[in-house]
Order: C-alpha cells, then structure tokens, then sequence
C-alpha cells in the first residue's frame, strides 16, 4: 500500500486544471480547491505544474514508545 497524504490543492489558473491521478483525471475549475489524500508522485506533478496552491495537513504525531 502507498503512503498517502491529505491535502488541499486551490487551482491558482485563470482557468479549469486538471492533475492525473491513480483513480484518472481529476479537474479542478479556477479558484476551486480540492482535499483528499494524494501519493506522493500525485502532489510532486502538482507542485511541478505551478497551476495550484498546495496545503497539506500534518500527519497525527506517533505515540512514543517506552523503553523497556
């Protein structure tokens, strides 16, 4: 299974974008934004595009375990 993060991704375009993803072509219209989690590669082509803002929401901390 692949490591996934939730994020929120607001098109920054003048127009409709869209970002390929695992589930297929997923458009976002201008100025609309978009939350659900992403692979990795998924955010890394949305980043490279230019076309959106890009938050992500930090991953609940682990417990930390005792030593024995």
């Amino acid at each position: 299974m692949t490591d996934r993060t939730q994020a929120t991704l607001t098109n920054l375009d003048a127009g409709p974008r869209g970002l390929e993803t695992a589930g297929g072509l997923v458009m976002i219209d201008a100025g609309g934004a978009l939350t659900r989690a992403f692979a990795a590669g998924e955010l890394a082509a949305a980043t490279a595009s230019g076309w959106f803002a890009i938050r992500t929401a930090d991953p609940a901390p682990r417990p930390k375990r005792r030593a024995r």
